[in-house]
């Protein structure tokens, strides 16, 4: 799973398994993922996190969460694209060179005018 990929990037970077929080709830949106993880958040009473995520959902991840709840300090880090299967990796420096990568990309932007427009 996604989480399990996220878990072993914090932990091989030095940060305890204990320390490391996750939400199994289910989330269509990456909205809803991230209104699920700040409730999580909020139950041990943090008030910062960092969230590790693929690259093109870290900008999204970092709205949701300014409009969900401003007081808690959200930073993203994304995973290193070793960590992903193949076929699952984004190419930053040669996007347009990838059918997966050209939809990605302007699915994400599609998704941010959405955000821009208020959508949650």
């Amino acid at each position: 799973s996604w989480d399990e990929i996220a878990l072993h990037y914090a932990t091989s970077l030095g940060v305890a398994k204990a320390d490391v929080l996750t939400s199994d709830a289910y989330a269509s949106s990456t909205f809803d993922r991230v209104q699920s993880m700040l409730d999580v958040v909020k139950a041990h009473r943090l008030h910062s996190v960092i969230v590790i995520s693929d690259l093109l959902h870290t900008r999204r991840i970092a709205e949701s969460a300014r409009r969900i709840d401003p007081s808690i300090t959200v930073l993203t880090a994304p995973t290193p694209q070793e960590y992903y299967p193949e076929a699952y990796r984004f190419h930053p420096q040669s996007w347009w060179q990838y059918e997966a990568d050209i939809k990605d990309v302007f699915g994400e932007y599609v998704k941010l005018a959405f955000y821009a427009l208020g959508y949650k």
